[in-house]
């Protein structure tokens, strides 16, 4: 092929959507190999509306659209992870290839040339279609529902920036869907799309005239004030009466944001700088605003939010709304009304605004600095996107499977009970239960760690509600492995300890941690051949835990792989 010929090849319309796919393939294709594992299971494998086609929930906060698709995959594959995996690669290739083209529009509102803002877009879409942060979403089955999301949303403002462009009105129609679905992939779907089409709009609207007519225009008004407060209503009035009930204690309020703003400047350290990546970073419960990095982090939120909105509101400000869409999307989680650790997925709606900054900024510093940048600015930009495409790749290959993730969350974690709950459990799958016996002590060493005597609350500290049911989870897992080891009056002497203490800690019905101790109690028994110790366990604990024949079919499984001269048979004519 001659340097002509291969020139005009390059110039070609498809050919950039052609390099993108190509990036994200390369970055991401090893999601293909991983495995299910955390939420997945829960999510896909063990839920009846996708397992038994019961019908999905209805309303706004339904993931209707995400059951509809792992339904849809169970249906045609089966619970084959591959599947589901390929799911979430084409979902994010799908973004990656969508934003192109609103990443060129956007930079057409803030007076860039056609080549220039070409080049810029092409470079920001393959920035975020092979960040490292992107590995999680697409590895991991259940972020179906953020990936979905996030391609709904984009597809939303693609249809309001063409729009601007040709003013066809069925483009805001099909605005108008693309949001109603992504409210339906994911809950906070609305809030992300508001963000985005908030933020656009104020590039693309005019004001001025929306004033006019609507001063007016008396329909108009009472349109306006109908929709808009019917709106405001319905999607705003669950987050509000969340906010309420979770945020009407004003110093556990601000404990709260403040531990937010740690979260967010470990977001933003990754997005910059993206090593020592987790699927579970630890993040202590900050209850003091002597926490500098905390306070700091949350007066930065305070202040980016102002600043942004002023240059938006008052000077339309092409970059203040580029920085909005990657800081807004980030704010979201101070809506959110639980308590959870840092999770690098939550980034995602924000990658790709980020990676068109990173885009934008190096062309401005190499022209500004250097001579021949057309040259010096593609090649570093491709020496970026190779070390990323690196990192990617080697983070999917931790991704394969859950004792990889779990056991990648301890190597910087290791007082993680969640990642210490996930890993015992692998060990007990893989029917390593010699390891697991050797492991007794070390739930309640972390624990008292964490929470030492007499320890002092101005310090900050992890949640310690959480704490506790990871520690919990830890027990089951542990005690099987003792049972199996032979240690059996020794597992039952625990297990008898435990149950007195979370029946105290968690009373409510069908509670997890309940199950999980109640079930070690009970395959002591078996083991020990103590049928009535079977039924009276359970009569005792009937008020704490109704779902009788649930834990007796949990039972048979278990008590099928214990050792022979252990196990004293469960029959089916025992059970019943």
């Amino acid at each position: 092929m001659s340097a002509s010929t291969l020139a005009k090849f390059t110039q070609k319309s498809w050919f950039p959507y052609l390099l993108i796919a190509l990036a994200v393939l390369v970055a991401h294709g090893f999601a293909l190999k991983a495995d299910f594992y955390m939420d997945d299971k829960p999510h896909i494998l063990t839920n009846e509306r996708i397992q038994e086609g019961l019908e999905a929930p209805s309303g706004l906060k339904s993931r209707f659209l995400t059951f509809a698709v792992w339904r849809g995959v169970y249906l045609t594959f089966g619970n084959d992870p591959v599947a589901f995996h390929a799911v979430n690669l084409v979902l994010h290739l799908g973004v990656a290839l969508l934003f192109f083209p609103v990443a060129r529009r956007f930079l057409r509102l803030g007076k860039v040339d056609h080549a220039g803002a070409r080049v810029t877009a092409f470079w920001g879409a393959v920035l975020f279609a092979v960040h490292p942060l992107v590995t999680e979403p697409v590895n991991y089955a259940a972020q179906t529902s953020m990936l979905l999301m996030t391609l709904l949303v984009t597809a939303a403002c693609h249809c309001l920036l063409k729009w601007h462009e040709t003013k066809q009105g069925r483009l805001l129609g099909w605005m108008a869907l693309w949001v109603l679905l992504a409210s339906h992939a994911k809950e906070p779907g609305f809030v992300h799309a508001a963000i985005s089409l908030g933020m656009l709009g104020a590039l693309v609207v005019s004001w001025a005239s929306l004033k006019r007519s609507f001063l007016e225009n008396k329909q108009a008004r009472l349109m306006t004030l109908a929709g808009g407060g019917g709106v405001a209503i319905i999607v705003f009035g669950g987050w509000l009466m969340a906010g309420f009930s979770r945020f009407s204690e004003v110093e556990r309020t601000l404990d709260y944001f403040l531990t937010q703003a740690r979260v967010l400047g470990g977001y933003f350290l990754r997005m910059v700088y993206p090593v020592n990546l987790s699927s579970d970073h630890h993040v202590p419960w900050t209850t003091s605003a002597a926490d500098l990095p905390a306070l700091g982090g949350l007066l930065f939120v305070v202040l980016s939010t102002a600043t942004v909105l002023f240059f938006v509101i008052r000077k339309r400000s092409w970059m203040a709304v580029l920085c909005g869409l990657i800081l807004f999307h980030l704010y979201v989680r101070f809506l959110y009304s639980v308590d959870e650790l840092m999770v690098e997925y939550r980034t995602y709606p924000s990658l790709p605004w980020f990676g068109l900054l990173v885009a934008w900024a190096v062309g401005r510093v190499v022209a500004c600095k250097l001579d021949g940048y057309r040259v010096v600015r593609p090649a570093f930009l491709a020496a970026v996107t190779v070390v990323l495409v690196s990192l990617s790749v080697a983070r999917s290959r931790v991704w394969e499977t859950e004792m990889s993730i779990s056991g990648n969350v301890l190597e910087q974690y290791p007082d993680n009970l969640r990642a210490w709950s996930i890993y015992l459990g692998e060990l007990s799958e893989r029917g390593d239960y010699e390891t697991l016996a050797s492991l007794r002590n070390m739930p309640n060493q972390v624990f008292n760690e964490l929470f030492p005597p007499g320890f002092e609350k101005e310090n900050r500290q992890f949640t310690q509600a959480k704490t506790y049911h990871n520690y919990i989870a830890c027990q089951y897992p542990i005690l099987k492995g003792m049972v199996h080891v032979g240690e059996v009056d020794e597992a039952l002497k625990r297990s008898d300890a435990l149950l007195v203490n979370v029946l105290r800690a968690a009373p409510d019905k069908n509670a997890k941690a309940t199950f999980t101790i109640l079930l070690a109690k009970l395959l002591a028994h078996r083991a020990r051949g103590e049928d009535d110790k079977v039924e009276e366990t359970l009569d005792a604990v009937a008020n704490h835990y109704d779902e009788r024949e649930k834990i007796l079919g949990y039972l048979r499984t278990e008590a099928d792989a214990l050792p022979k001269q252990l196990a004293q048979g469960l029959s089916d004519s025992e059970v019943e």
